[in-house]
């Protein structure tokens, strides 16, 4: 039997006293495991950024050029150690992709820049519904009404 502020908590629509505890203690481990990932990933951190800092100074100007372009995403390439859910892959972007490049194949693509552009907003409007187990098609339905009645077009980005 759950305990009277377990109810109300229900009531309310919060997670629950134990289900918050479990939430607080899983997000514990996750900043312990990324304080280990970090300090662990810190040495070949430190290694790439000398090595590319030294490239910068190559006799081959487009290694130099390289090496200064990612010289300056340095941080960026390790972000997936220092924010919780980033993954340090591109997997899952890749998958997102294979879809429309299997479409462009069979389709033979489209005809115009303007019909590029279209696709890709289509298909990043679909794919962002799917990840956000929201309904495409409503989605559409309330951008094309809002547009058609000069209101603001409803955002995919989460809030």
């Amino acid at each position: 039997m759950s305990a009277p502020h377990d109810e109300s908590d229900a009531a309310a629509g919060r997670p629950s006293k134990s289900a918050r505890k479990r939430a607080a203690h899983a997000a514990q481990e996750l900043g312990e495991a990324l304080i280990a990932l970090r300090e662990q990933l810190q040495p070949p951190r430190n290694t790439f950024q000398a090595l590319l800092e030294q490239g910068t100074r190559s006799k081959h100007a487009k290694t130099g050029r390289f090496c200064a372009g990612l010289l300056e995403e340095h941080a960026a390439l390790w972000t997936f150690c220092e924010v919780p859910g980033i993954s340090p892959t591109n997997n899952d972007a890749e998958r997102a992709m294979r879809g429309p490049v299997i479409l462009r194949r069979i389709s033979g693509g489209t005809q115009s820049e303007r019909g590029n552009r279209w696709i890709e907003r289509i298909l990043s409007t679909l794919e962002t519904c799917r990840r956000q187990g929201r309904s495409a098609s409503e989605y559409l339905h309330d951008a094309i009404d809002a547009s058609l009645h000069s209101r603001p077009i409803p955002t995919l980005v989460p809030g």
